[in-house]
Order: C-alpha cells, then sequence, then structure tokens
C-alpha cells in the first residue's frame, strides 16, 4: 500500500468531515444484505459489509473507491473528489 502525506489542512477537512458520520454496528440484517450483495456482485466482503450497510441505513456511500462500487444498483454512490 502506497502512503501519502497528508498536510495538516487536509488531515482537518478529513477529521471534520468524519466527525459528522455515525458509526453503524454489524448485526444480522446486515450480514443478510451483504451475503446477497457478496453473491450478486461478486464483491469482496468487507465491500459487500459496507454496501449492505448503506443500503440498510438508506445512507449514500461516500468513497472514492467508485469502479468498486459502481454495478451495486441498490445503493447511492459520492465520491467526494469528483
Amino acid at each position: 500500500m502506497k502512503k501519502t502525506k497528508l498536510s495538516l489542512k487536509e488531515e482537518k477537512i478529513i477529521s471534520e468531515m468524519l466527525d459528522q458520520f455515525i458509526m453503524v454496528p454489524l448485526n444480522e440484517r446486515i450480514e443478510d444484505i451483504a451475503i446477497y450483495i457478496r453473491r450478486k456482485y461478486s464483491l469482496k466482503i468487507p465491500d459487500a459489509i459496507i454496501a449492505a450497510t448503506a443500503y440498510d441505513t438508506f445512507s449514500a456511500l461516500l468513497t472514492a473507491d467508485v469502479d468498486d462500487f459502481k454495478r451495486v444498483t441498490e445503493i447511492k454512490i459520492i465520491n467526494p473528489f469528483s
């Protein structure tokens, strides 16, 4: 994995953005949705869990890794850098 140096300004922006999110615990419903999404789209397990969580909480998925998630039609994807 390539390490990226963040400036203090970038670090502050990321920190402020992350402060706006809530932590969602993994539950049985999200697990079931993740299994469905993994089967349907052949996503890696962590990505399927992330997509399932977005779906279950009626949330948009904020990610720069759009290519991995763009096939998942059940969720809205937002790229914060575009």
